[in-house]
């Protein structure tokens, strides 16, 4: 008899690579089950993997930070790499803060992101 484990596979990361270049990325998305969100250990799991993101991806960023996200859901961290100070806000799982990204703050902050990495790009 063969057992299923009753909790979903993680997704993928997801990076967004600038349409010219495909080997370099500028924005990652991770995409936790939202079930998991009510679990601190989930959360603090879900923290330390996107350490492990930040450090598969920076050092295929051109630009002098590399934003990300982590979403249960509706529910998103985001995340900030700055590549010259090598420091990634925020620093521990304690201090990471989550915005529901359908608020009007929500969407404000995903459209603040977006239009930062633009700024940066066209640097």
């Amino acid at each position: 008899m063969q057992s299923y484990s009753t909790e979903p596979e993680p997704c993928p990361s997801l990076a967004a690579h600038p349409w010219r270049n495909k080997n370099l990325v500028v924005f990652v998305v991770d995409i936790v089950h939202p079930g998991y969100f009510r679990s601190a250990l989930r959360r603090e799991l879900a923290h330390a993997r996107m350490k492990e993101i930040l450090k598969k991806y920076v050092l295929r960023c051109n630009l002098p930070e590399l934003h990300t996200i982590c979403a249960f859901g509706t529910q998103v961290a985001f995340y900030k790499y700055d590549i010259g100070r090598r420091k990634m806000q925020p620093g521990d799982a304690s201090s990471v803060e989550f915005i529901d990204v359908i608020s009007q703050e929500g969407f404000k902050k995903v459209h603040q992101i977006m239009a930062h990495i633009r700024e940066m790009a066209s640097m």
